[in-house]
């Protein structure tokens, strides 16, 4: 059984790498659709680096409640699952097919251990923040802030931000995927569909993304150029100049 990339997913990750490789903290929020894998991706990525780049990297999941972080919890045990005996261990040792891929941690089942790496992932959720205390974490996962609830004394805000305030305590990988309900209204507000209910219905639908600097200049200028040679005035009869492409 292979985990196999779609083309959203292989852009995501190539983001991420680009972070990782370049030596710096992976810390990305990302403003999805519904339905491309979005936090399926992440979280494999994040297994990725716990059992084939370093022992010991703990992660912990937070999504708005309890069902959501089991559900991206499931995603890793399917994942395990099917994961080769012989690459979760170091090169040269024998795997011991008795062993178990994991196991649980105390009594509360919100945390679990792969033993051959040293490793373990812990479920929280938005709505208990306390549940979320504690442990050492080097990959953190908040999953749909868009619709965290605000709790006593807390807001998505507030715990996100803690989230991503991490790196300060050795956490350097933070990623939060993140759909907001508010997002369809501003789309009729602006008037590009006049109802926020169509929009709402169309944008997991869209795979919008987001662009910038030299990339965005690569992407977009040649087919500026389609439109300008079909149709001048569709680009207000002259090719934008340089600093027309943001970040560049």
């Amino acid at each position: 059984m292979l985990f196999r990339l779609n083309r959203p997913q292989r852009k995501f990750v190539e983001r991420l790498e680009k972070m990782r490789t370049g030596g710096k903290p992976v810390r990305l929020i990302l403003l999805k659709a519904r339905q491309w894998g979005g936090s399926t991706c992440a979280q494999l990525y994040m297994a990725w680096l716990q059992l084939v780049h370093s022992k010991g990297l703990n992660s912990l999941i937070i999504a708005h409640q309890g069902v959501g972080s089991d559900e991206i919890k499931d995603m890793f045990d399917r994942m395990i699952g099917h994961y080769p005996d012989k690459f979760l261990v170091d090169e040269g040792e024998t795997p011991d097919p008795k062993a178990r891929r994991t196991e649980g941690v105390g009594r509360s089942r919100q945390m679990f251990r792969v033993p051959s790496r040293n490793c373990k992932i812990k479920i929280g959720t938005a709505e208990r923040p306390d549940s979320c205390r504690g442990g050492d974490y080097s990959l953190v996962h908040c999953s749909e802030v868009g619709i965290w609830k605000a709790t006593l004394g807390k807001t998505p805000e507030q715990i996100a931000g803690i989230a991503g305030a991490m790196g300060e305590r050795g956490c350097r990988n933070v990623l939060i995927t993140r759909l907001s309900p508010e997002a369809a209204e501003l789309v009729a507000q602006n008037g590009i569909i006049e109802s926020s209910a169509v929009a709402e219905k169309a944008l997991p639908h869209c795979n919008i993304v987001c662009l910038t600097g030299q990339e965005m200049y690569e992407k977009l200028s040649g087919y500026l150029q389609v439109l300008a040679e079909a149709a001048p005035e569709s680009v207000g009869g002259v090719l934008p100049r340089d600093d027309f492409y943001y970040g560049t």
